[in-house]
C-alpha cells in the first residue's frame, strides 16, 4: 500500500514542483478530495459503503483544454492504470461520468494537459 502512495506522492510533486493547491470536487455516494499541481488535477476518491458504485465527477476549478487532455485511473491496491476518455469538458470545469469504484475500494484520476 505505502509503494502506491509514494509513487503518486512522487507524481504530484514532479507535476507541481512541490507546489500545490486544494481543488473543489463533487462525486455522488463516494468521498473524494482534488489536488491541483501545475496542470495536472489528481483526484482521491474513496468508496466506503459495501456495495460498487458508479459515479458521476464534476471538477469545476480543473480547467481543461479541449484536446491534449489525458484522464487515467491509477487502482492504488492493484498499482494499475488504466486509461479514461473525458466526455464532457465545458467552459468551465470537466466532468467525468460512469466512473466505477470498488465497495471499500479508492481510485486516483490522474487529469493531466500534454
Amino acid at each position: 500500500y505505502f509503494q502506491a502512495v509514494r509513487e503518486i506522492s512522487e507524481r504530484m510533486l514532479k507535476a507541481g514542483n512541490g507546489s500545490f493547491e486544494l481543488s473543489p470536487v463533487s462525486a455522488d455516494q463516494v468521498e473524494g478530495l482534488a489536488v491541483k499541481c501545475d496542470k495536472a488535477c489528481f483526484v482521491c476518491l474513496f468508496n466506503n459503503q459495501t456495495t460498487p458504485i458508479i459515479t458521476n465527477i464534476s471538477l469545476p476549478e480543473c480547467a481543461a483544454p479541449h484536446e491534449g487532455l489525458t484522464v487515467t485511473a491509477y487502482h492504488p491496491d492493484e498499482r494499475k492504470y488504466e486509461e479514461l476518455a473525458p466526455s464532457r469538458i465545458g467552459d468551465v470545469g470537466l466532468t467525468l461520468p460512469g466512473i466505477a469504484i470498488a465497495a471499500q475500494g479508492e481510485l486516483i484520476l490522474i487529469l493531466e494537459v500534454q
